[in-house]
């Protein structure tokens, strides 16, 4: 089973509540993670725009994300994968926002 971190939840529910993506594997703009996480997240676990790369890189290792390097400034993007919205809706016990397109309900 994959362990994720609070920095690593945090930016996956940034992932799902993304106004880029209908779905929750929808790829999305990277750049719109930040403003969709939460302030007591941000607070809690001190999460900046600068460490979002890091985390990012970390979910990406794990194969619950897939990123990629746009051509242009804000063009990067990033997608929950199948295995990482499993976990994902395994850590938060709870439906995703994004849940009804997703195809396992």
């Amino acid at each position: 089973m994959t362990t994720l971190t609070k920095k690593e939840l945090a930016v996956l529910k940034a992932i799902d509540r993304s106004e880029y993506g209908d779905q929750l594997t929808d790829t999305i703009w990277t750049f719109s993670i930040f403003y969709n996480i939460s302030d007591e997240e941000i607070q809690s676990e001190g999460i900046t725009e600068r460490s979002l790369g890091g985390i990012i890189a970390s979910l990406n290792n794990k194969g619950l994300v897939r990123s990629h390097k746009g051509c242009e400034p804000n063009e990067d993007t990033v997608t929950i994968t199948d295995a990482g919205a499993k976990v994902y809706i395994d850590a938060v016990d709870d439906v995703p926002f994004n849940f009804t397109h997703f195809g396992i309900y």
